[in-house]
This record gives structure tokens, sequence and C-alpha cells, in this order.
């Protein structure tokens, strides 16, 4: 997965969409605007464009020059390993836990991911068959 952005060659700054705000729409990277396709940053370039001929009456200086800038996000790899009474957790080949049983909420700890490990009531599940759309609508043991 890649994220975009836009930034401003000359100063570097990133633009964050804003609406009905005065103020600056170029920021620091951390709180400036990402989209998960180029479309998204590349229609931020017809705004960009129409604030430039805006702020053409005060000179070069305050003309933005917009590049999209993708910034690649790589996820994890995680190998689960099973082996007679023994499991262990590996990401990106180098092993993280190991044990007789390994938790799922500790091995979303692992990743990074909040999570809960929640135990249904045994016998609501065998009268139900199954879980709930709806994680609200489960009844705890």
């Amino acid at each position: 997965m890649n994220f975009h952005m836009v930034r401003d060659t000359k100063t570097g700054l990133y633009y964050k969409r804003i609406h009905g705000r005065s103020g600056t729409p170029w920021v620091d990277q951390e709180a400036a605007s990402v989209w998960t396709t180029p479309e998204g940053a590349r229609a931020c370039l017809g705004a960009i464009a129409q604030q430039n001929r805006r702020m053409a009456r005060f000179g070069p200086a305050a003309i933005r020059e917009p590049e999209i800038v993708t910034i690649p996000v790589s996820r994890p790899k995680v190998a689960f390993v099973d082996g007679d009474d023994w499991q262990g957790v590996y990401i990106d080949g180098k092993l993280q836990e190991q044990g007789h049983h390994i938790r799922i909420d500790e091995l979303l700890r692992l990743l990074g991911i909040d999570g809960e490990q929640i135990y249904a009531d045994d016998d609501w599940l065998a009268k139900r068959g199954g879980l709930p759309p709806d994680l609200d609508e489960v009844k705890r043991g």
C-alpha cells in the first residue's frame, strides 16, 4: 500500500485540505492530508492552482509549486509456527514470542493492534450455533 501527499517543492511544506477556515493550507508533514490513491492527491492540484492565481499579486514567493509525493507503507510479514505442542510468532523473520500457547491478544499486541480476547458464554453460543454480526450482541462468559 502507498500513501500520497502533496508537497510544495519550494518550501517543503505539505498540503492540508481546509474548508471554510482562514489560514494557510501548507503545514508540516505530520499535520498534512494523506490519500490512499494518487487521484485523491491530484484532485487538490486544481485548488492549489486557484490559490496560486489569487496569491500571484503578492509576487513569485507566494506561488506554490506542488508535487505529489508517494510514500510506500510496508506491512510486516508474519509467520506462525506450530509444531507438536510448541508455537512461535515471527515478524519479518525474527522470533517475537514462543510457548505452548500464544493467545490472540498477545499476537495482536505484537502487531501493534489494539484488541482484546473475549470469551463467549458457552451455553448461549451452543444454542445460537454461531456468533452474531455485531460484537455488542455477544453474551460474554
